[in-house]
């Protein structure tokens, strides 16, 4: 089964209606495309007074119900001290040339560009800045693109332990081997001392023994 894949670089947005007339807003915006649903992080206003996200977000679909997702619908919301989801303004970007150009061409980009923010009487107040990239693929290229990236991972982090790993368990091997051999051979030696003292003073002759009785 082919899929395809709508991902979406939300960049900032500038000129939007403050719906606080004291202390900061902080702006949020929900993403919808057909029964999918994002949500951006919080984010308030700079000095250049452009409340920026800089987030991407991705949508996945059977290609075929693309046909029913006809656009993308962008809602900007504020949260302030005793208020929380105020509405601020929404943007509608129909998606059905850009679906159409991705099937034909497997990838289409839009780089990111400014879009009117609509307010609830129809009037524009504001613009937000977004990217579009549509991405078909079919459904065995992304397995097997999801396994190979699996793989090399795996291989990434086995190369990454492993010599750090066995170069540890080599050197704590070394230095149980060492201790050990450095015991055997001082309890070898220990014996073998003991053992040639003894043989020795026994066959030391005696000093009485060895002079001759005088008459």
């Amino acid at each position: 089964m082919s899929k395809a894949t709508l991902e979406i670089l939300l960049v900032n947005a500038s000129g939007i209606r403050r719906t606080n007339l004291i202390g900061k807003a902080y702006y949020y915006v929900i993403i919808e495309c057909g029964d999918q649903q994002r949500i951006t992080k919080l984010s308030s206003s700079g000095k250049d007074h452009k409340t920026c996200w800089n987030q991407k977000f991705r949508f996945e679909a059977p290609l075929i119900d693309w046909k029913r997702r006809t656009h993308l619908k962008l809602t900007i919301l504020d949260t302030e001290l005793f208020k929380d989801g105020e509405f601020v303004g929404e943007t509608i970007i129909y998606l059905g040339g850009i679906v159409a150009e991705g099937k034909d061409r497997e990838v289409v980009e839009m780089k990111p560009a400014p879009y009117n923010v609509v307010l609830h009487d129809g009037t524009f107040k504001g613009q937000i800045k977004l990217g579009i990239k549509f991405m078909t693929v079919t459904h065995e290229m992304l397995k097997n693109a999801q396994e190979e990236e699996e793989e090399e991972a795996a291989r990434e982090i086995v190369a990454a332990q492993l010599p750090s790993s066995t170069a540890t368990a080599a050197q704590k091997a070394a230095r149980r081997s060492s201790s050990s051999s450095a015991a055997v051979w001082e309890a070898i030696s220990s014996v073998w001392k003991s053992s040639w003292w003894k043989f020795w003073s026994y066959c030391s002759p005696k000093s009485g023994k060895s002079k001759p009785k005088s008459n």
